[in-house]
């Protein structure tokens, strides 16, 4: 309870404001959020990359094949750690953005407290002059303090516009800067995925599934060199991989791999249709081999 109260008055400078300012609320609950994902981003890969040595930990001790293939699977899925790791760095980001609209916005709030507070003070001024007779001594005094109270008035009058007129702008300039930064990891995490998903289906062929006669030894494992391969290949592709937040003149485009013979994934992103180029539509879905898995009833 008092970890959750925590969080929601982690920046208490706000709380003035957001009794009366709904845009300033929605903000600040926008940061929490995004500080949420953070947080789970960063418990993905932590808890992936703890699967990931177990599956390398498992395959070892069953033998040289498995030991070979999940070794270097499991080299393959580290990517998808880092990945996600960058996305929280690029999160960690976008809320440095958000905070700096939100220090603006609360430089506004204080602009719009001084103005009502002057007012406050010219209104209490013209009263008391009111009441003032033109003999009274403090007449004069009381004049000027109402003019010089009026002249701070529109002084303030004027930062508020200006300050109003330049935040929204740069709320926008900052917005589309985050979304930019947000969705150039998003593209990051996904073509690092696909490759990784890609060269791990291609280590997997590796896997002798050839039956073993009982009582006899299991064949003899030689694929190693094909996964070192494989996995050279893999690591070099995905380091290739740019991280952008700016559009790009085409959607991505993958690497054919030595070790196949089918299209490569590259075809899969080709905006031509299978009309224009003269074949049939095909799915790249094989269905499984194995059963339907069977549930306790």
């Amino acid at each position: 309870m008092f970890k959750s109260a925590a969080t929601k008055i982690a920046h208490n400078s706000t709380l003035p404001g957001l009794a009366g300012n709904n845009e300033l609320r929605t903000l600040q609950d926008l940061i929490i959020a995004e500080k949420a994902v953070m947080h789970s981003l960063d418990r993905l890969t932590n808890d992936f990359a703890k699967a990931v040595d177990a599956l390398r930990s498992w395959g070892i001790g069953e033998g040289e094949d498995l030991g070979d293939i999940l070794s270097s699977s499991a080299s393959l899925l580290l990517h998808f750690c880092n990945t996600i790791s960058h996305l929280s760095s690029h999160t960690q980001t976008i809320r440095t953005h958000m905070k700096s609209i939100r220090t603006r916005e609360e430089a506004l709030l204080a602009l719009q407290r001084r103005h009502r507070s002057l007012q406050s003070k010219c209104e209490s001024a013209d009263k008391k002059l009111s009441k003032m007779s033109p003999e009274n001594k403090n007449l004069q005094a009381q004049m000027s303090l109402i003019n010089q109270l009026r002249e701070e008035i529109r002084e303030v009058e004027g930062e508020i516009m200006a300050e109003e007129a330049a935040l929204g702008d740069y709320k926008r300039a900052q917005a589309k800067e985050w979304m930019g930064i947000q969705f150039g990891g998003l593209g990051e995490v996904g073509e690092v995925s696909v490759l990784i998903a890609y060269y791990g289906k291609l280590l997997i062929e590796s896997m002798p599934l050839e039956r073993t006669d009982p009582g006899l030894p299991r064949a003899m494992y030689t694929g190693h060199e094909q996964t070192r391969s494989i996995a050279n290949e893999a690591d070099e592709a995905i380091r290739r991989v740019e991280y952008t937040p700016f559009p790009s003149n085409s959607l991505p485009s993958l690497p054919i791999s030595n070790h196949s013979n089918a299209a490569g994934p590259a075809d899969r992103y080709s905006t031509q249709t299978p009309e224009s180029s003269g074949n049939a539509p095909s799915t790249i879905y094989a269905p499984s081999p194995l059963p339907p898995p069977t549930h306790p009833s």
